[in-house]
């Protein structure tokens, strides 16, 4: 197979053929591209953590405030608007601007696309110039038709002369028109392509964001069950028990299906996967909104139960293994029923004041309640 020879999504937005960034919405530069930074004559790290609107002139941060911010406030977008921003050292470059507001959950981020404006400026002086030069021809003209009609005493010669030195003049400036005309041609292909090379920029970099969205959600999950993995429950548990302090009620349960080993051997991997998401499918439908379930490894589950103590967790967790006793699970006209698993009970403060206590507890009660002959729940002794 041929090796791919394509720029990777990162390569291609570091180099794109406009200036890219991103901020919060209260401005502070969150991401930027090297074709800004090169614009800017800034590095990286000297724009990371900066208020976009201190790269803008005086004039800039009043028109930012006034007329991009309401906009993005109410439509979600600003198209084209031209602003000065500065490079490091002082120095104005006129820039059209483009910026899109995007919403992730909580998270406000406004995407800048950013172009040179210093060619289409000097094409706006040149027709500027090329109109007054224009103007004034046509005012000669007009002065001297009313000369030719005012002097009757002026010889035919020297009026031929005139109109013929208006007519060059005349013939002069339509030339001049004429190219200044295919030049605004040229600049408007220039920039429709610059638009189109935006807006595809603008849809591989809303792939970039899905496709590292979609990975970090696979990273979080177990690829059997769907179920969160252990690090994704692990960094969870110590987020809320930073946040909680010794006031709240934590509760977490380890789960380890009874004998499983011995139905992988007797029924086969593919049924032992089967009842691997079965199981998760059941926990799932018992358990509250705030509450996790991750698929700790193996044939081992643990379940975070906020607000409910130990006690409590134990009866739910008993009707859980009710429910799963009863259950019947078929796959390739083979079924097995009576199921059981065991448990292993820990609650915060009060078993454990850290994620590693805590799950230490856990982990012992569960091999309490395998030593006690399995199918049961152990609540972890009291410290």
């Amino acid at each position: 197979m041929a090796e791919d020879t394509q720029p990777s999504a990162d390569l291609r937005y570091e180099q794109a053929a406009c200036g890219l960034l991103a901020t919060a919405a209260d401005g502070t530069i969150l991401q930027v591209n090297a074709t800004l930074c090169r614009w800017l004559e800034y590095s990286r790290d000297a724009l990371l953590g900066r208020k976009v609107q201190d790269l803008l002139t005086m004039g800039g941060k009043i028109f930012h405030q006034t007329h991009c911010a309401p906009l993005l406030q109410m439509q979600g977008f600003v198209a084209e608007v031209q602003i000065d921003m500065l490079q490091q050292d002082g120095t104005r470059l006129p820039m059209l601007v483009n910026i899109v507001r995007h919403q992730h959950g909580e998270v406000t981020t406004d995407e800048f696309a950013v172009l040179m404006a210093t060619d289409r400026r000097s094409y706006e002086r040149e027709l500027l110039i090329a109109r007054k030069n224009a103007e004034a021809a046509l005012e000669a003209r007009l002065v001297a038709e009313d000369l030719l009609l005012s002097d009757t005493t002026k010889s035919a010669h020297d009026s031929r002369l005139l109109m013929q030195h208006l007519e060059q003049e005349m013939a002069s400036l339509k030339q001049e028109r004429d190219r200044m005309l295919e030049q605004q041609a040229s600049r408007e292909a220039e920039n429709q392509q610059l638009e189109d090379m935006n807006k595809a920029l603008t849809h591989q970099i809303h792939q970039v964001n899905s496709i590292q969205s979609t990975l970090q959600e696979q990273a979080m999950r177990d690829h059997l069950t769907g179920l969160y993995n252990r690090r994704h429950f692990e960094t969870h548990l110590d987020v809320l028990l930073q946040e909680s302090g010794t006031c709240s009620l934590i509760t977490v349960a380890i789960l380890d299906l009874d004998f499983f080993k011995h139905v992988n051997d007797t029924y086969g991997h593919g049924f032992g996967d089967a009842v691997l998401m079965h199981f998760a499918r059941l926990v799932e439908s018992n358990l509250r909104k705030s509450d996790i379930l991750c698929r700790y490894g193996g044939e081992e589950f643990c379940v975070l139960l906020l607000g409910a103590s130990a006690t409590e967790a134990a009866s739910r967790i008993t009707d859980i293994a009710a429910q799963y006793r009863s259950l019947i699970i078929g796959l390739d006209l083979q079924q097995l029923s009576g199921c059981t698993f065991s448990a292993g009970i820990a609650e915060y403060p009060r078993h454990g004041d850290n994620r590693n206590a805590l799950l230490r507890c856990a982990d012992t009660a569960l091999y309490a309640a395998k030593a006690a002959g399995r199918n049961q729940s152990s609540i972890a002794v009291d410290n």
